[in-house]
């Protein structure tokens, strides 16, 4: 048995998730957690670069230390592994961050639209609605800066021109943060090409944001 075994094994059950879940495609996207255990809590398990989610095997999975250095693997690190790192340093209560490409939220990230909160669980489970991040070059730290500016308390940021990130309190939280923001966007493009997009009143939105933020206690 090797140090991080169940981890790897975590981590690589989410890969699976957001593959048949059309979340990501190829080896788009990456995926992370964080290694709080085993005298590591300063160390992040990550997915490589380049390598699709189809044949991707548990030994691939890299594990840095916050810094961005390299303590397993013999693999070509994601190029986001600067905005990984710097969401877990944005808040000690992310414990995992999912980034896919997903074609509606992807969509709303090229045009530069932000969801507006249109549904219930969108408040609730992520914490409103969710914003576009500045553009800033794939892999730079401006990126992960915009992506920190634009997440604040939430769980999820669109990416100008890129895709989606989503954090939570665990893989499978943050992976279904992933699949709720991808329906609700979905949701929006379709009621917008209707005619008629009714946004969740401010009281409403409020009362919800309130029992979010109590949930993160």
């Amino acid at each position: 048995m090797g140090k991080w075994d169940d981890e790897r094994q975590e981590l690589l059950e989410a890969i699976l998730a957001v593959d048949s879940l059309g979340l990501v495609s190829g080896a788009s996207g990456n995926l992370s957690m964080r290694l709080e255990q085993k005298d590591s809590y300063g160390s992040i398990l990550i997915t490589p670069s380049q390598i699709p989610y189809s044949t991707i095997q548990i030994s691939d999975l890299m594990v840095v230390n916050l810094h961005g250095d390299i303590l397993e693997g013999q693999l070509t690190l994601s190029t986001e592994t600067p905005m990984h790192l710097a969401l877990y340093k944005h808040s000690s209560h992310i414990k995992a961050v999912v980034h896919t490409h997903s074609i509606y939220a992807s969509a709303l990230a090229v045009s530069g639209v932000e969801l507006p909160p249109i549904v219930d669980e969108l408040v609730v489970s992520v914490g409103g609605g969710v914003r576009v991040s500045e553009y800033a070059m794939p892999g730079s730290n401006e990126l992960a800066e915009n992506v920190c500016n634009s997440l604040e308390d939430r769980k999820a940021v669109l990416i100008r021109n890129h895709g989606l990130i989503g954090v939570g309190r665990s893989l499978s939280e943050a992976v279904n943060v992933c699949q709720l923001v991808e329906r609700a966007c979905q949701i929006y493009a379709i009621a917008n090409s209707l005619g008629n997009v009714n946004v969740l009143s401010d009281d409403i939105v409020e009362m919800e944001r309130r029992l979010f933020l109590g949930n993160l206690q």
